[in-house]
């Protein structure tokens, strides 16, 4: 063997050890390891001893085949993109690599012929109405006017669906091609977009911070965003009351003076979405805090109605700041879609812990806690027989 012919040869004097080292390819302090290990156990000892030892690391058995029985049973033919965002969502701890590839060890996933492609070719839909397509584009269609062009088209075939020009694309633009698509054409089954972040918040960008979280509307919120997949910080001075918004939903608490402590105008991003239901300076320290193209929503003002903020993070970061509208030009048309909605999948599953009844004698006491900052969740007042007739 090769070290044991330099062994000799440097053995015999012919060799210094840091010749004999070059020769094996490696330094002269490794070679005296080497050389100490052969003399004490000939050549067994130069076995290495990790080839036979199972790495601490190692995930066990039982959570591999877990993994490879939930995606057979119920996530069979999802790509691994996909069932990974399931996973985590679920609670699972490993990486996005090692779930591929103990799917790929199992024959689930295929195995990429290609590496580090940056663009792979989609294969299109099968059949007419199975996907359509919405894009949109600017340009000097006519001169010296810059329209965008709104296309909706089916992905098994590229026929164009609808086809018209608005002055710059947003969502009632996109509602618009789909209406068009569905008036024409009926119902289809899958509907792509480049465009979805303008419009709505997934729960893969980032945490949702709630403020007012023990109150009527940012419990009922709490449990909404919870049950549908995003980490919600519940923003609350009740510290008293953390059982119950984790109950409910909440990842994590953030306490009243550690909201409000930094007072910097870009503070740490902390949110990709928020509910502001209290208003002032809790809506600003919100605005300060999101994660670029964030989206902040306003429902409430129990703090106040004034805002003192600046505008950085609106140029800095490009946030949206959505209202919320509850005053009677809310057409009872699209309350009551919406109020369908919040009935159906938008029901909050933990309702019995978020409200109360009370009786309308009741009130008047239910109220002074109102005033003392003691209520927690939705409360009901039932007004029946024992209500008071004003005549």
């Amino acid at each position: 063997m090769r070290f044991v012919e330099t062994y000799e040869q440097w053995n015999a004097g012919r060799l210094t050890q840091a010749e004999a080292g070059r020769i094996l390819g490696m330094c002269e302090r490794s070679f005296r390891r080497c050389l100490c290990r052969y003399e004490a156990d000939g050549l067994e000892g130069l076995i290495d001893r990790r080839l036979d030892q199972v790495s601490k690391r190692r995930a066990p058995v039982d959570e591999v085949m877990a993994l490879t029985t939930q995606y057979q049973t119920r996530h069979s033919g999802w790509n691994v993109k996909h069932f990974h965002g399931w996973y985590k969502q679920a609670g699972g701890q490993r990486s996005y690599t090692w779930v591929k590839r103990r799917l790929q060890e199992a024959k689930l996933a295929p195995q990429a012929k290609q590496q580090g492609a940056h663009r792979k070719r989609r294969a299109r839909r099968a059949l007419p109405g199975m996907m359509i397509h919405q894009d949109g584009s600017t340009h000097e269609w006519v001169a010296d006017q810059q329209w965008d062009l709104i296309v909706t088209l089916d992905d098994a075939t590229s026929e164009h669906y609808s086809m018209f020009f608005v002055e710059e694309e947003g969502t009632a633009s996109s509602l618009r091609g789909v209406r068009e698509v569905i008036e024409a054409r009926g119902l289809f089954s899958s509907f792509y977009s480049d465009r979805g972040s303008h419009y709505w918040l997934t729960p893969e960008a980032g945490a949702v911070g709630i403020t007012g979280a023990t109150g009527g509307v940012g419990s009922l919120a709490v449990n909404m965003f919870a049950q549908r997949g995003y980490k919600v910080i519940a923003i609350s001075g009740k510290r008293e009351q953390e059982g119950f918004l984790r109950s409910i939903g909440a990842q994590s608490i953030l306490g009243r003076e550690e909201f409000l402590a930094d007072r910097a105008p870009l503070a740490k991003p902390l949110f990709a979405g928020a509910l502001d239901n209290v208003g002032g300076v809790y809506m600003d320290r919100l605005a300060a805090k999101m994660q670029p193209f964030g989206k902040l929503a306003v429902a409430g003002m129990a703090v106040g109605a004034e805002v003192t903020t600046t505008v950085l993070p609106l140029i800095l970061r490009s946030i949206d700041i959505l209202g919320i509208n509850v005053s009677r030009q809310l057409e009872m048309k699209e309350r009551r879609r919406l109020w369908q909605r919040m009935a159906t999948d938008l029901k909050p599953k933990n309702l019995a812990e978020i409200s109360r009844a009370i009786p309308f004698e009741d009130l008047d006491r239910t109220m002074d806690k109102f005033f003392d900052a003691s209520t927690v969740g939705r409360v009901v007042v039932e007004v029946g027989s024992k209500a008071p007739v004003h005549g």
